[in-house]
Formats: C-alpha cells, structure tokens, sequence
C-alpha cells in the first residue's frame, strides 16, 4: 500500500514537471508580452465602448428629438380638433337653446 502512494507521487511528480516543461517550451510569449497585449486588447475595448456609447447617444437624441416632434405635432392636431368640436358643441347648444325657447313663446 505505502508502495502504491510512493508511485502516485512519484507520477505526480514527474507530470507536473513535464507539463511546466511544455509550458515553457511551448509558450507563445513571455509574461511581459502577455501583458502588454492583454493593455493592447484593453485600450481597443474601452475605444471601442467610447465609441458604441457615443453612436448609442447621438442615436437616443435623434429618437428624442423625433419623438419631440411628432408628439408636438400631435399635441397641436389635438388642440385643433377640441376647438372645433367645442366650437361645435356650442353651436349647437345655442341652436337647441333657440328651438326650445321658440318652441315655448
């Protein structure tokens, strides 16, 4: 059994030395430019993001300043037809008003 354990680390021992050995053999760079490139990718995520947040802004004022427009637009047809439904309503109050009052005297 103590034999057995021996082995394992033995094993243990020896893969892990391999596997640092391949590491290093087969590692595309140093940690230096490994570095560097993770700053490299870093700056063209945040220009990236600058630049999406400002096409995003200019796009939500243009939406804005068009959803100003139309409700604007909106409000003044609003406007327009309540004047002339009252000025209707009212013509036709004052109609009714004489008929009646022609209909009594």
């Amino acid at each position: 059994m103590a034999n057995n354990k021996g082995d394992f680390f033995v094993g243990l021992l020896i893969g892990s030395a391999l596997g640092a050995a391949l590491a290093i053999l087969y590692a595309p760079q140093s940690g230096e430019e490994t570095r560097d490139q993770l700053k490299k990718k870093g700056g063209e995520l945040k220009d990236k993001s600058t630049e999406t947040y400002g096409k995003v802004k200019e796009r939500a004022t243009e939406a804005g300043g068009q959803l100003k427009e139309k409700t604007s637009g909106m409000a003044s047809s609003v406007r327009e037809k309540t004047n002339t439904l009252v000025s209707s309503v009212r013509s036709k109050a004052s109609s009714s008003l004489e008929d009646a009052a022609d209909s009594i005297g």
